[in-house]
């Protein structure tokens, strides 16, 4: 039977290209009402920069409180068996009763849990807890994942403005080549998850992109219209 096993992995990288090509392209949209490309392209890489940053460390903070949260639960598994065994015992039969597993068909499997302690908190703390054993690789892997997938979709939205020198041309051709991305990307993340509404996820990741971009535009726009930038500076 064939599954798939990269379930997490896709996920990271869909949340960094996702907010990669959404972040950086608003911004980009806001700078570009000023007029001046060199800006927008600064402007941009120093927040891809941070924001790689921020987010590789969330990521790798996130799941190291998981781990955390995992081996605390189940150090407190362990001692619930050592000292209140017969509570553990009658949790596991409780388990067990909506799949229609009695305590006389579970006493080998009790018999053989209650002499590996260990075996029998793994069995707690998937079935109880509903908590998955943590990878020790995965925390350095999930940082390096989001981190790289959201820089290297951060630089899509900024292609135009490294080649042409008109800023206004250049935000028409970021946002078409950004917005096709979000489409894509909406598209094949629907597929991973709901087939069905694959078409709903693509439609959702453009109007995102534009709305922010829009929003982001607009604002910057209205400012420099009723402030001036570099008397505030």
């Amino acid at each position: 039977e064939r599954r798939f096993h990269y379930s997490e992995i896709i996920r990271d990288v869909t949340i960094g290209l996702a907010d990669g090509l959404t972040v950086p392209f608003a911004l980009a949209a806001g700078l570009s009402s000023l007029g001046n490309r060199h800006l927008v392209i600064l402007g941009c890489l120093v927040e891809m920069i941070a924001s790689t940053i921020t987010k590789s460390i969330g990521g790798w903070a996130t799941s190291k409180a998981a781990e955390h949260h995992y081996w605390e639960e189940r150090n407190k598994e362990i001692l619930e068996i050592k000292n209140n065994l017969d509570s553990e015992i009658q949790e596991m039969i409780d388990i067990m009763q909506p799949y229609e597993i009695d305590a006389q068909a579970l006493a080998p499997v009790i018999e053989k849990l209650v002499n590996n302690p260990d075996k029998f908190a793994d069995f707690m703390m998937k079935f109880e807890s509903n908590l998955e054993k943590p990878n020790p690789t995965r925390s350095l892997q999930r940082s390096l994942t989001i981190g790289t997938a959201y820089f290297v979709s951060g630089l899509i939205p900024l292609i135009p403005y490294f080649f042409i020198k008109n800023c206004m041309f250049d935000l028409y051709i970021s946002s078409g080549i950004t917005l096709t991305c979000l489409i894509l990307l909406g598209y094949i993340k629907g597929l991973y998850t709901y087939p069905d509404k694959a078409i709903w996820g693509a439609t959702q990741s453009f109007f995102i992109g534009l709305i922010s971009a829009a929003v982001a535009y607009g604002f910057v726009f209205l400012i420099r219209q009723h402030v001036d930038l570099f008397e505030i500076i």
